[in-house]
């Protein structure tokens, strides 16, 4: 721990005056009053002590390694008594905790449950998916705290099974479309894919850290081993999920219809397609 409370150093047997020291040589920092850091701490979890509260929503989240699309502003929770120093661009958050919160962040269960109304539908679920997949809450320990709408939408669409936010960032916009997605299938000859759509169409998510080198080689491998399974892959990376993701989800579509030469012609193919374009950056 990089930062520490008053209390934080007096039980672990630094006297006051043993904290003055630490301050003249550098060892300490004064954050504010009651609260110091280290040359460890980080940044964003110091500014939000310094201005009275501690990290919260997808800030906490990002601190905790859990997916989060994208975070602009530095998000703080703050207890209603606590006081309002200067701050930069900051998002103010007072919610009543679930957890006690560490000197510098909310738990993983708080930091979610503001986050799924703070947060785009689809970025909640892809936050919350992150969060089951590497075991750091469940589902019973959500369910409880979301009974609003909201909450229970996203309930409804996450799957720990996602190995990443771009996998759930795609997979919601398809499903919101009115597809068929199944998760981490396994299919002969191919091994496990992110997704399949309708029975008949792979879909891939590129990581660009993961999907480089070597594992490119595969990548492609695999593809054509779908092929030859009688199945459509289509993959598609981080740019293209985070900067046109409506048009991945029109491109399944059609990927389907030609797929099936029938279902998804016509009038039906129009429909999902207006409905693609309605919900994907919903």
């Amino acid at each position: 721990m990089a930062i520490y409370s008053t209390a934080d150093l007096h039980r672990a047997g630094t006297s006051k005056r043993r904290i003055e020291r630490l301050l003249l040589d550098g060892t300490l920092r004064r954050v504010r009053r009651g609260f110091y850091c280290d040359s460890d701490a980080i940044p964003e979890e110091v500014e939000a002590v310094r201005i009275g509260g501690v990290l919260g929503c997808v800030s906490a989240l990002r601190s905790y390694e859990v997916w989060v699309t994208v975070v602009v502003a530095l998000h703080v929770h703050l207890a209603p008594n606590a006081s309002r120093l200067r701050a930069g661009r900051v998002i103010r958050h007072w919610n009543p905790l679930v957890s006690v919160p560490s000197p510098h962040r909310v738990s993983v269960l708080d930091a979610l449950l503001v986050a799924m109304v703070c947060q785009s539908l689809a970025d909640s679920v892809a936050s919350v998916d992150s969060a089951l997949h590497r075991g750091l809450v469940t589902l019973t320990q959500l369910r409880p705290y979301c009974s609003d709408a909201r909450r229970r939408r996203v309930l409804q669409l996450v799957d720990g099974r996602a190995e990443s936010g771009l996998e759930s960032l795609i997979r919601v916009a398809l499903v919101r479309a009115g597809l068929r997605v199944e998760l981490q299938v396994v299919i002969t000859g191919v091994g496990r894919v992110d997704m399949l759509v309708e029975g008949c169409v792979v879909v891939e998510a590129d990581g660009a850290a993961y999907h480089s080198g070597p594992r490119r080689h595969e990548d492609y491998v695999r593809d054509a081993m779908s092929v030859l399974q009688g199945l459509t892959a289509v993959r598609y990376d981080a740019a293209q999920v985070h900067g046109d993701l409506g048009s991945i989800v029109l491109a399944v579509i059609e990927a389907v219809r030609q797929h099936r030469r029938g279902p998804y012609s016509g009038r039906t193919a129009a429909s999902r397609r207006a409905r693609a374009l309605r919900t994907a950056h919903a």
